[in-house]
């Protein structure tokens, strides 16, 4: 979780060219966090920094919270509606597969429905 803040912060003062190479030492450090609730958490901050600088730099995070999908813990069905609305102004087809992986199945209904209607988030704030 602690690279999000550096990884925006290379969004932010134009040094884009590190984010991938970050991103790519986030997944690998996201992987022994415990428990995967905590690890999906860690995803999200990840996927919030990193965002604005384009949907295929997220896209590492994202495979790896998608790889949480055999959990319902209520910390991973809300990355997975997260993420989904996120990701929707970006690329409505990875949305759509994000939101049909939440495992529970009135969430993922709601959310499928809520991306079609065009709903998106906005990636939370981290420099004021």
């Amino acid at each position: 979780m602690a690279l999000a803040w550096p990884l925006r912060a290379c969004h932010e003062v134009g040094r884009g060219d590190l984010i991938d190479a970050l991103v790519s030492v986030a997944k690998r450090l996201s992987a022994n966090v415990r428990p995967n609730s905590s690890r999906a958490e860690t995803l999200m901050l990840l996927i919030n920094a990193v965002l604005p600088h384009g949907l295929k730099p997220v896209m590492p995070a994202i495979a790896s919270l998608k790889s949480l999908t055999g959990d319902s813990h209520w910390r991973i069905v809300r990355a997975f509606v997260d993420c989904a609305l996120l990701v929707n102004e970006h690329g409505r087809q990875t949305a759509a597969e994000v939101a049909s992986l939440i495992p529970v199945e009135n969430k993922r209904a709601a959310t499928l429905a809520r991306l079609e209607d065009g709903q998106t988030m906005q990636p939370r704030e981290f420099f004021w």
